[in-house]
């Protein structure tokens, strides 16, 4: 016979939402857990919240703004200058949390409250710059958190004040140590400059130098006008020695050379060429004195003296050939005393030109003295000027430096302005009230946390979904958990730790008997064709209720018009006759034992349903002995041609081997599972050991139904359970 694993939906499942309601019942379970922790955390954190003192906040915002802004012509800079900005800002936040500032406070605050100090501002000083839109701004928040609200306040004060002592102390300091060296190196070039123009002035002083430049100027220029003198008194002196010459010449000839001379002397061509050929001497010597006679000029100046004298020769021979037939007598009186006249003149003029010359070379020697010293002197004194000229450029540069940094380093720092200045402490955060709402809000989550350790640390299982995940066999059915009516005096323990005080209205429960007509349904539709007429019906563990589920299940194949047989094979703790206040004295032991040829069969009627029982008779020394025996396997063939459907009630499987032989003779096995009861292993191990049997599904038995309610549960009477014997041929 074949047996479908399929998984089978059960009207009576449990139907909460498997998310909620898995949450739900375990919380449910674990209620006990859940209320004594909630108990122990909420005490404790309730104590400490009533202990606690009540807390006190000021604050003060301070805004930090740079000393200079961007230019907007360099806006290329600005993304650069931002971020240094950005970590100037930061720079700014660490140093107003830094130790040396912190202890500052400390000393000012010793005082009033000795027992503060860096640690206990620093946990209670809170600073940080302000967001506005999700954008940071350039105010400075700082906040102080304390027990004392005028505490809070006078702490904030002081950090205010220390914080701008600070920032003006970093400003000075900034200023001192950044113009430091330029003062310095200002100081030392003017010293140098001061004693160069000491050392230049002597100099002036000592070799009677004003402006040697345009004294070397005037002295030059005077030479220049000495020479040129001496050249034209040169010029004039060589002309009047020639006229000289000349005249004497002519007074000492005969009178016919005389005549001659005189005639030449009195002609104004050949006069005039003289004085042509000593002015172009003049101008020669001029030029020979800057030149040489290789130079163009000087060569122009000798060609012309040459062509001056060629005409001077041939004037004068034309005077004297035209003159040859004059009488030289005749010309003798005038012309003789006029030439002595002015060799005389002539020589007076030589004499004071040659004093004249003697003068101007004197002077001249004088000057080039003079000049010859000055290149020495100019020299030294460029010197000294030059170097007075650097240190002054040195001076300029030095002073311009220091003020452009002096700008720069007063731009540099910050400008911190209290926008809202310290006020009395007001207080924060929770109240009592709250804090115990906060510690039951606390209580509440850790409990939940527990409950969920210990959920995990538990392998039980709680829930038909469980069961069916776990046992990996069709859930038949859920059989829900005995909820009698409030008005009825009686409760039925489906565990039957009491079974001497079971109350048989668990058969007329509406709920109870639904869920056996589902399982009863689900089995043959599971089991396939031909179904099984042979159950044996176990569980994993004792008092998992397998023996009423037994019972139940026959009533149900009765309503159904079966034949139904039920027999007790748990020789170790035998029920069905006590829960259908059977005879026991007679059963199936004493059949297998060969006692009796033909078991005792009772009927019993519950209701409207008819079922037979066979029940396990006296004790037994072997149980797995007999039941293992052919006796059982015959029996059970016998009564399959005789009866619809049986069904075997025998021990757990787990721990003895009674269910074995049994689920081994019977067509099918139903293994029936206690919720809360069995854990994930112990069904793992029964399932195992049932595997091999034909293992048809399991029942889920102590589920919830929540349409339990709406059923009421009549009292039954001894007359509603009737039990008659008869035996089976």
């Amino acid at each position: 016979m074949m047996t479908s694993k399929t998984d089978t939906n059960n009207y009576y499942s449990e139907r909460d939402d498997f998310g909620y309601g898995q949450v739900f019942g375990m919380f449910w379970r674990r209620r006990y857990w859940f209320v004594v922790t909630f108990l122990i955390i909420f005490s404790a954190s309730g104590w400490l919240a009533l202990q606690r003192k009540p807390t006190y906040q000021s604050s003060i915002k301070i805004l930090v703004e740079p000393n200079y802004q961007i230019d907007p012509n360099q806006r290329e800079f600005s993304n650069l200058t931002e971020n240094t900005l950005e970590v100037d800002y930061y720079t700014q936040l660490n140093l107003m949390r830094s130790s040396g500032l912190l202890q500052e406070a400390v000393e000012r605050l010793q005082d009033d409250y000795p027992d503060l100090t860096i640690s206990s501002i620093r946990n209670s000083l809170a600073l940080e710059r302000v967001e506005e839109d999700n954008e940071v701004t350039k105010l400075f928040q700082a906040e102080y958190i304390d027990d004392d609200p005028i505490k809070t306040q006078d702490v904030l004060a002081v950090m205010l004040e220390v914080y701008q002592e600070y920032n003006l102390e970093q400003q000075e300091q900034r200023l001192t140590q950044g113009l430091s060296f330029t003062n310095e190196q200002i100081t030392i070039t003017r010293e140098n400059l001061r004693e160069m123009e000491d050392n230049l002035k002597a100099f002036r002083q000592q070799n009677n130098l004003i402006a040697p430049e345009q004294t070397a100027q005037a002295l030059s220029a005077r030479l220049d006008a000495i020479e040129e003198n001496q050249e034209q008194v040169r010029a004039t002196y060589q002309g009047t020695l020639a006229r000289y010459n000349i005249l004497q010449g002519q007074v000492g000839r005969s009178t016919t050379e005389a005549i001659n001379a005189a005639r030449l002397s009195e002609s104004t061509l050949y006069q005039r060429l003289l004085d042509q050929i000593q002015a172009n001497r003049e101008d020669l010597i001029e030029e020979r004195t800057r030149f040489t006679d290789n130079n163009p000029t000087v060569q122009v100046l000798l060609e012309k003296e040459e062509e001056l004298s060629k005409q001077l020769e041939a004037e004068k021979a034309r005077l004297l050939t035209s003159n040859t037939g004059i009488n030289p007598a005749e010309q003798l009186g005038g012309t003789e005393l006029g030439l002595i006249g002015d060799l005389v003149l002539l020589e007076g003029e030589l004499a004071n030109l040659s004093a004249q010359q003697e003068q101007l070379s004197q002077a001249e020697d004088q000057l080039r003295s003079q000049l010859a010293q000055f290149p020495t002197l100019l020299e030294e004194h460029d010197r000294l000027q030059q170097e007075i000229e650097v240190q002054r450029a040195t001076l300029q540069q030095l002073l311009t430096a220091r003020q452009e940094l002096g700008i720069e380093l007063n731009r540099g720092g910050f400008n911190w302005e209290v926008v809202e200045a310290p006020l009395t402490g007001s207080p924060v955060g929770p109240t009592q009230q709250e804090s115990l709402l906060l510690a039951g809000v606390a209580a509440l989550f850790l409990s939940g946390i527990v409950v969920a350790l210990r959920e995990l640390l538990d392998n039980a299982i709680y829930s038909s979904e469980q069961l069916q995940q776990n046992a990996l066999f069709p859930l038949l059915g859920v059989v829900p958990k005995w909820k009698p009516s409030s008005r009825h005096e009686f409760s039925l323990n489906l565990s039957l730790h009491s079974p001497n005080k079971f109350n048989p209205a668990i058969f007329q429960w509406q709920p109870f008997r639904e869920a056996l007509d589902v399982i009863n349904q689900n089995i043959y539709l599971l089991s396939g064709s031909p179904r099984p007429k042979s159950i044996t019906v176990t569980s994993a563990l004792m008092k998992e209720g397998k023996s009423t589920l037994t019972i139940g299940l026959a009533l149900s194949a009765s309503r159904l018009h079966q034949r139904v047989l039920v027999i007790d094979s748990n020789f170790r703790e035998p029920l069905l006759h006590e829960i259908l206040e059977l005879s026991n004295e007679q059963g199936l032991n004493d059949f297998l034992k060969g006692e009796v040829e033909l078991p005792l069969i009772q009927r019993v009627t519950v209701v409207d349903s008819h079922i037979d029982v066979l029940t396990a008779g006296s004790g037994i020394d072997d149980p797995v002995k007999f039941l293992s025996s052919p006796r059982m396997k015959q029996l059970i063939k016998r009564y399959e041609q005789v009866y619809d459907l049986i069904l075997v009630d025998v021990p757990a499987v787990l721990g003895i081997a009674d269910a074995i032989p049994v689920a081994a003779s019977t067509e099918a096995t139903i293994l029936v599972s206690r919720i809360a009861k069995i854990n994930q292993m112990e069904l793992q191990r029964a399932i195992t050991l049932l595997g091999n049997f034909n293992l048809i599904g399991v029942i889920a038995n102590g589920g919830e139904d929540q349409n339990s309610r709406a059923y009421s549960t009549p009292m039954l009477t001894s007359a509603d359970l009737s039990t008659s014997f008869s035996e089976s041929s």
